[in-house]
């Protein structure tokens, strides 16, 4: 009976090593990457993007205090991006895009108590060149393969230039803008893909960084400009997008 115990105690040093590696086992599974649903594989590519118009044709409308509104415009912006995942849902990628607008303001009147403001034969044109570089990460919901969150963040440069005049005098009159911007922005968004190869995503800014110029000529004589900073941390619905990326490469 006292040889007993020697034959116990490499047993029960067995079972407590088998029970810790289980355990370091499972937490390592809980926390890497790789024990996650794959949204996105690695090696694979994602092209896409979104686009989006708006215009309004305006004859004699009343708005709140606004009253004789006459006015015509449009506006309209294309942003393709391009995504590589160097593993599985961590992808980085470029943005391109371009927007241009107009305005024709013909006629327009305000009245605030005895106040009057009024505005006639008013234009105004612009166009913006924007690219950005981004990294993109997909959190896939539950153990779903088909709907996921998605995390843009990166960094973006924009210039532009717009024109704006009384609509009827010669090119001399008038003011003529020139802008550059950098910043950060942090874009959240939901992914659900439709089939293997294509996806619809819904994403609205969050946070961001932006720092802007802009340098102006008035009527060809006088010069002017502007700076602004901006740091921005809530939902900005203003920013939601809706688009399509298609999913390039081996599955």
């Amino acid at each position: 009976m006292n040889g007993r115990p020697h034959y116990l105690i490499p047993l029960i040093f067995l079972f407590l090593c088998t029970f810790s590696e289980a355990r370091d086992r499972e937490k390592i599974n809980r926390y890497d990457n790789a024990a996650r649903p794959v949204f996105v594989a690695k090696g694979q590519w994602m092209a896409g993007g979104h686009a989006s118009f708006s215009g309004h044709d305006n004859d004699n409308y009343t708005f709140a205090i606004v009253k004789n509104i006459n006015s015509r415009g449009f506006h309209v912006s294309v942003f393709p991006e391009a995504c590589y995942f160097i593993s599985n849902n961590l992808g980085v990628g470029v943005k391109l895009g371009y927007g241009r607008m107009m305005l024709d303001a013909r006629s327009a009147n305000a009245e605030i108590g005895s106040l009057s403001l009024s505005i006639k034969d008013y234009y105004s044109v612009s166009q913006d060149f924007t690219m950005a570089a981004f990294m993109r990460y997909y959190i896939p919901v539950g153990d779903s393969r088909r709907v996921a969150f998605h995390v843009d963040g990166g960094v973006l440069g924009t210039v532009g230039e717009a024109r704006n005049s009384d609509g009827h005098t010669g090119a001399e009159v008038g003011s003529w803008e020139k802008n550059h911007s950098l910043g950060l922005a942090l874009t959240p968004g939901l992914t659900v893909k439709m089939s293997p190869r294509s996806v619809l995503f819904a994403s609205v800014g969050m946070a961001g960084l932006q720092y802007g110029r802009k340098n102006q000529t008035h009527n060809q004589v006088t010069n002017g400009s502007s700076n602004s900073f901006a740091i921005s941390y809530m939902l900005d619905l203003t920013s939601l997008s809706i688009g399509v990326d298609i999913i390039l490469g081996k599955r």
